[in-house]
Order: structure tokens, then sequence, then C-alpha cells
């Protein structure tokens, strides 16, 4: 995102500000920027700048990376400013940017025309140190603040051509230690760490309307590692990379954020506006030939919404949030693993909600959980990112997934006072698609229970929710696949065989 980033390059920005290391190992200026040019080509993208060499100082300037869309969609180019690195005594190398300075953005897309922009960025308190060895070079960055604003921008397309857009960034107490290494692969280790981000962004129409979007993130740690194959990467066959050894693991942790929106109409009237916070939360992520892990955790969500048209505004908060998600990525002839699961702990709505249903609270308001793991095997026929491959199958109405089983390891709901539990597991016959038509056949079985379901309904139907006869006919259904265990309470076992004959509770229903 800065200067810092030229020297030390990632897919996503080009750019990435980098750490110091090792011992006393002497290092040169082409050193570095061949660790920086590798990592360009290995995302795809390649580098162009003019060398001057003045004893210990070399001077790198007219500085584009380019990044260019297969099937000729175009192409999207940055241009960093001039800079210097400087060879020390200690086998070190200084690079130094501007205090301040100018990131120029171009781009050309294929029916989307064509656009520029310009970031002035400026700079306090920032220190890049390379040290290490050839093909091993550690990047250490310091910086006390770094701000950067949008301060001119051109597009052709007819569109937004006209919109007004301001944008700013500020980044505070930035520290990065970046390790690049070049062989049979291109490896990037690093850990980042931010004091604050503030963003700005806001764009006005012709007739006078507007948006605006503010966030402010707390303190942010971050760890990542990354293999990268040299002479880039085909974003149509990404499969090809990751076969080739290809592979990201991140992990972060963040001590909350703060986020504000307002949209105005040309007149000035509030039309929408909405305030968000989140409490700490960490992430991780791995992606490889192994497959995508992603897994998230947050706390103390509140969201508040204010519409034009509503009588009063719209508040809800969430004390505990969890995502898992793993899928496998890469064909294979044998079953593999993947899983979804979630977690929304505590969900409480606020009284904006509830009275435009419940005036007259009726309802039980006790906070509400959801809670599901779904887990199971599948084979995949092909790799899922050969979009050369996927997009003619899903064209012609064939799956590169095969589902092979699937277990509901926990299901767990509460709302309006009830509660209702699930754990299932089932098998699926791809070769039977007769039994249950167009359908693979399951043979398995689901146990659940059911708290609080019928006080529930009775206030549903007292609100005017539900009728009356509509609840009976639920309650005829639900005492077909389901026992008394107490003052309401229910519990069920429902099992599908072989020869698809369906049973609950023992009972033969099919």
């Amino acid at each position: 995102m800065r200067r810092t980033t030229l020297i030390n390059t990632t897919a996503a920005t080009a750019f990435c500000s980098i750490a110091a290391h090792t011992a006393f190992a002497d290092i040169t200026a082409a050193d570095v920027r061949a660790a920086s040019d590798a990592v360009i080509a290995a995302t795809g993208g390649s580098s162009t700048y003019d060398v001057r060499q003045s004893g210990a100082v070399t001077t790198y300037e007219n500085n584009v990376i380019t990044y260019r869309f297969p099937f000729g969609f175009g192409s999207v180019s940055i241009e960093m400013p001039t800079y210097t690195a400087s060879e020390q005594a200690d086998g070190t190398v200084l690079i130094d940017y501007p205090d301040a300075y100018d990131i120029v953005l171009s781009g050309n897309l294929n029916g989307l025309g064509a656009g520029t922009a310009t970031l002035a960025t400026t700079t306090i308190g920032e220190r890049i140190v390379a040290s290490g060895s050839t093909g091993e070079v550690t990047f250490t960055t310091l910086a006390d603040s770094t701000n950067l604003t949008l301060t001119s921008y051109s597009i052709t397309s007819a569109d937004v051509a006209n919109v007004e857009v301001d944008l700013s960034a500020s980044i505070t107490d930035m520290s990065n230690t970046t390790t690049i290494s070049v062989g049979d692969m291109i490896e990037i280790d690093g850990t980042t760490a931010f004091g604050g981000i503030e963003t700005v962004f806001q764009f006005t129409t012709p007739d006078g309307a507007t948006a605006e979007q503010r966030t402010e993130a707390l303190a942010q740690t971050s760890a990542s590692s990354m293999a990268l194959v040299p002479g880039g990467i085909d974003i149509m066959n990404m499969a090809a990379a990751l076969a080739n050894g290809m592979s990201i693991e991140a992990a972060t942790t963040t001590q909350g954020s703060a986020s504000s929106s307002v949209v105005t109409s040309g007149l000035g009237t509030i039309i929408q506006q909405q305030l968000q916070t989140t409490g700490p939360g960490n992430s991780t992520l791995s992606f490889s030939r192994d497959g995508l892990d992603l897994q998230a955790e947050g706390a103390d969500l509140v969201v508040e919404m204010i519409q034009e048209f509503l009588p009063e505004p719209i508040k809800f908060d969430v004390a505990t949030m969890s995502l898992g998600l793993a899928l496998p990525v890469m064909a294979d002839e044998a079953a593999q693993d993947f899983q979804f699961a979630m977690d929304l702990g505590a969900v409480r709505m606020g009284p904006g909600i509830w009275n435009m249903f419940d005036p007259n609270k009726e309802l039980d308001r006790s906070p509400g959980d959801l809670r599901f793991d779904i887990a199971g095997t599948g084979v995949l026929s092909a790799d899922l990112l050969n979009f050369a491959q996927i997009i003619p199958m899903l064209e012609f109405g064939q799956s590169p997934v095969e589902i092979q089983s699937v277990e509901l390891r926990d299901l767990n709901v509460a709302a309006l006072g009830a509660v209702a539990t699930a754990t299932a597991a089932f098998e699926l016959d791809n070769s039977d698609l007769f039994t249950y038509p167009g359908f693979p056949k399951p043979v398995g079985g689901l146990s659940f229970t059911l708290d609080g379901l019928n006080t529930a309904l009775d206030q549903l139907v007292a609100i005017g929710a539900l009728a009356q006869d509509d609840v009976f006919g639920m309650r005829m259904m639900t005492g077909m696949v389901a026992q008394s265990t107490g003052e309401d309470s229910l519990a069920g076992i429902i099992e599908l065989d072989e020869n698809g004959g369906i049973t609950a509770n023992g009972q033969r229903l099919r």
C-alpha cells in the first residue's frame, strides 16, 4: 500500500512492508530488488524501472507494476515513486522513499472502459531496512503513521464518470517483518501489527445525493506464510498452481472495529443511517492442494439502523459469533471431507424490531441462539479452481461434486423461549435415484428434541401470526414423529433404511 510495499510486493496490492533479520551477511540493492521482482512475477505481474548507480546508493525510477488479465480482458498498472536503496557498512540495505509521494493506479478493462486514480501518500517516522543474503531477503518496516488520500481520478464509463468520489485512509503504529526466499518456490513469511486503521469513503451524484462510509479498526496483528510458483498464476486454472505447491496460511487477531454509513438525498434528507461495532476477534485461513479451511470467531456485534420510512431505529446485537468452513478443491477418486459450521450466541433484537409485530409484548423476548455443524464426504471429479473445465460442466448440467455422506453433528435453535436440537447421519447411494425420485437414496437416522414448542406456538397465535387451524395441523404432524418426554418437551428418532422404509420412534411411516 505504500512505498514500503513496492519493495515487497504481494498479490493483492503488489506491495508489502517488510522486515529485518539474520546475521551480518552482505546483501546488495540488486538482491533486494530481485526479491521484490520475484514476488511480482509469481503473482502474475511484471515490473519495469530505470536504475541509477552512485557509489553505494542505487536509485530506482519510473517504477511501474502491471498485471494483465487473460482473454484480452484488460490490464491494471501501479506507478510507484522513485526510491533509493543504500548499501550499509553492516551488510544491510536502507530503503528510502520521499515523505510524500503519489501512487498512480490505471486500468483498461474490456467493455468497462479506462480509468486512472492518484493516491497522495504521506508517512511519518518510516524506516525500511533489508537484510539477509542473495535469495533470502528480510525486510523490516516501521512507521508512526501512513496516510493516503484520493486526489484525482478519471473514468471513461458514462455510468460513473460524473460521480464525485472522496477516499482517505490512515494507518498508525505500523510494524512489519517479511522474508522472501527465492528457490524452487517463492516463499513469503511475514508478521504485521497496526495500532489502528481509519478509512473514509464518500461519493456524490450529480443531483447532490451522497453516500458515506467511515470505518475504524482498532489494534490488529497478523501473520502469514505463502508459497508461490515462479512464473505466475493462471487465474483461470489456479488448480495447476496448487498442484505445484502453491499455498497460503494466515492468522489475524483484531481488538474490534466501528463503522458508520449514511445515505442522503439531493435535498439533504437522511434516507438511511447505520452504526456498527464489533469486539475482539480472530481468524485463520489455510489454502493449498489439501483444501480450503477458514475459521473465524468474534464477539459483541452491535448493529443499529435508521430508515426514513421506519418509525424507530432497528437494532440488534450478537454476543458471540463463529464460522468454520473446510472444503476440498482438487479432484480425487477417493472421498474427501467437508464441513460448514456457524454459531450465533445470545442474539437480541431491539424494541424497534419487536414492536413491528409484537407491540403488546406477548412474545418471549429472551435472547436467541443459532448453532449448526454440518460435515460429510464427497468425491470431486474435477478441480474446482480449473474454471476452463468447471464452467463447461456446469453449462451442460453436470456437477463436479458427488456427496456420499452427510452428518449433522449439532443443531441448536433457540427463539421465543423454545429450544430445538438435532443430530443426524446419512449415507447417500448415488446409484439409486428412484427410491426418492431425483435424489440419492439416504440411509441413516436423525434424532431431535423440542422444548417449549407448544408455548411458542400459542404466543404466535395470540399475536395473529398463525391461525389456530394451522397450529393444530403442526401439532398433529409433530405428534406423528415425536414423543412427549415431559411438560412441553418432545423427542424423536427418525430412521431411513436400505429398502426405502421410514420409521419414527420405531413406528413405520413408509
